[in-house]
């Protein structure tokens, strides 16, 4: 689990880290040429994802188990979000990465070598930034807006949460990120916290007052506050994933997890890690539709 406690050490600091490890480069000229005779790579799965649904191509992408689109399927791999490889971008030589504003210092390590690469940074801790990195990509490369039909499926997911919770109480949630022994808790600063308050339901970490979108929560407090719903968001190779989750089933046969509303009534969910990411993703339109099945039930 080095690389969850790593991962989770990442988020908590990032709001630091994009100040402390930032280093100066050779000033980059934006590139007004189309986007196809542009030498782009995408550091992210979300950003695979976003260049796939404007029609970009691609000279790189990230090592991923999730389904490749059938565009990028024999584009070259730079290596995992969090430690690509500098000399295999650099080999690319590409003229823009797409990067994740989460990930600035790993980028920026990573394009040492590649002073004249064109940066640009997405965001992905709510769920209107689905909108905001379209638009965001449609501005770098002098692309016609093109968020209008997403707008229209947002809204129409909404629309429908909203009205699976409507009359119905809303439940208190805590959404856990690691293992059984040492997890964090999802806030509302996280893009899952923030599905949650979009379809009425009460997160625990809010009534707590964090400050960042995951935070170290110990099993005393979360037994205090005894949240309806426990939501778990795992993320990682399938064989973690499935890892964790057992270690969690088994866990929860103890005293201390079983003295828990959620589990004595059976409200222990796992969130799919496809709609559900640690940052949002063309996969995550219909999040909020899901999320109110969980809180509220589908009837």
């Amino acid at each position: 689990m080095k690389w969850i406690r790593f991962f989770l050490v990442t988020v908590a600091a990032s709001s630091l880290l994009l100040t402390a490890c930032a280093k100066s480069q050779a000033p980059v000229t934006q590139n007004t040429e189309p986007p196809n005779n542009r030498r782009i790579i995408a550091g992210t799965v979300a950003a695979m994802q976003y260049a796939n649904y404007l029609g970009i191509d691609l000279v790189g992408i990230v090592s991923t188990a999730k389904n490749v689109p059938e565009r990028y399927k024999n584009t070259a791999t730079i290596g995992l979000p969090m430690s690509p490889s500098a000399e295999l971008v650099t080999a690319l030589e590409p003229d823009l990465y797409i990067g994740e504003a989460m990930l600035k210092p790993v980028v920026e390590e990573t394009l040492e070598n590649s002073p004249h690469t064109e940066v640009v940074y997405l965001s992905g801790s709510s769920y209107n930034s689905i909108i905001q990195n379209i638009d965001t990509l449609c501005q770098t490369l002098h692309l016609p807006e093109k968020d209008t039909e997403v707008k229209a499926l947002m809204e129409g997911y909404l629309a429908e949460a909203k009205a699976m919770a409507n009359g119905k109480k809303s439940p208190t949630v805590a959404v856990l990120f690691g293992t059984p022994e040492s997890f964090s808790l999802a806030s509302s600063k996280s893009f899952v916290g923030d599905i949650i308050k979009l379809v009425g339901g009460t997160n625990i970490s809010d009534i707590v007052k964090m400050e960042s979108g995951y935070i170290n929560f110990d099993r005393e407090k979360l037994a205090e506050m005894n949240p309806d719903i426990i939501l778990r968001l795992s993320h990682g190779s399938v064989e973690m994933m499935e890892e964790n989750k057992k270690a969690f089933d088994k866990s929860y046969q103890e005293d201390y997890w079983q003295g828990l509303n959620a589990v004595k009534n059976k409200k222990v969910y796992d969130l799919d890690p496809n709609i559900f990411g640690v940052t949002v993703n063309m996969d995550s339109l219909q999040a909020p539709v899901e999320m109110a099945k969980l809180l509220y039930g589908e009837d």
